[in-house]
This record gives structure tokens, C-alpha cells and sequence, in this order.
């Protein structure tokens, strides 16, 4: 049987002043130094996290994805964030939502997903326990570039 799911890739995102400067401007009215100061720290650590999803396995739940192991979470981990629904070429975006229920079984589907203070050297858990291995994060592919936006959560 196919996984229920598999990394694609880990995508680190962007922080140079002038991403930073778009994100800031997004979040805040008018940002000062200190909040530019905390979106480059957000900006700093964060990745773009894409999987390969089956659609029969409509028990991934993406909220429930963490670099901490089910047994060791205290709420405070760091989850899954602002994930989005791309078709199974991972070129076309689908949806915000989750879209396993409107798919026939056996379709592949892609999700993509943010993760803050992104440690390079732990896998990635689900909440029962699955463990996946992390591949080094590179810059975000050309298919998906302009397509993805960060907001500060």
C-alpha cells in the first residue's frame, strides 16, 4: 500500500531585508524597529514544508505535524502553520481547506505548510507517532515562487 504521505521537500524561506520589510509592512500598520526586529527573527527560522498526500489516507491531519514527538509535546511546540492544498504537480493551488473529501480514492494530492524555528537535524513527527525523515532545506523551487505568502500568525 502507498504511504499515507512523503516530503517533497523542506523550502527555507527568505529573510532579507526586503522580505522582511514586505511581511512587516502586511502585519503591521506601521511597524516599528522592534517589530521589524521580531518578524526577521520569525523569518529567520522558518520553512516551507511540502508533502505528497494520498487521498484515501484522509487521516492526516496537518495540525498535528511537529519536529516534537507526540510523547514530549507540552502545547508550546512548534505545529504545522497556514497550510495550503496544491494539485498532485504541486503547480496549481487548490484550496486553504482540506480537500481529501472532494478527491476520489487513490488521487495525490499536495499539502504546504510553514514551520517556525525549523531544527534541521530532527525529523518531522505526526500526532501517532509517525516519523518522517527530513531532507536538508534548499531555496524554494521555481514552480512555486510568487505563489506562496508568508503572514506573521
Amino acid at each position: 500500500s502507498m504511504e499515507a504521505f512523503s516530503i517533497i521537500g523542506v523550502y527555507k524561506w527568505r529573510c532579507d531585508d526586503h522580505d522582511v520589510r514586505e511581511v512587516a509592512s502586511r502585519a503591521f500598520s506601521q511597524p516599528s524597529a522592534r517589530d521589524v526586529l521580531y518578524v526577521r527573527e520569525m523569518l529567520g527560522g522558518l520553512v516551507a514544508v511540502e508533502l505528497l498526500v494520498n487521498a484515501t489516507s484522509s487521516d492526516v491531519d496537518v495540525g498535528d505535524i511537529s519536529q516534537t514527538p507526540p510523547s514530549k509535546r507540552d502545547g508550546y511546540e512548534q505545529v504545522a502553520y497556514d497550510e495550503t492544498y496544491w494539485d498532485e504537480a504541486g503547480t496549481n493551488k487548490l484550496a486553504h481547506a482540506p480537500i481529501h473529501d472532494k478527491l476520489s480514492k487513490d488521487e495525490l494530492y499536495r499539502v504546504i505548510f510553514f514551520m517556525h524555528e525549523w531544527s534541521s537535524s530532527s525529523p518531522l513527527f505526526c500526532g501517532d507517532g509517525i516519523c518522517l525523515e527530513t531532507p536538508k532545506p534548499t531555496s524554494l523551487p521555481l514552480r512555486l515562487q510568487g505563489k506562496l505568502q508568508y503572514d506573521l500568525p
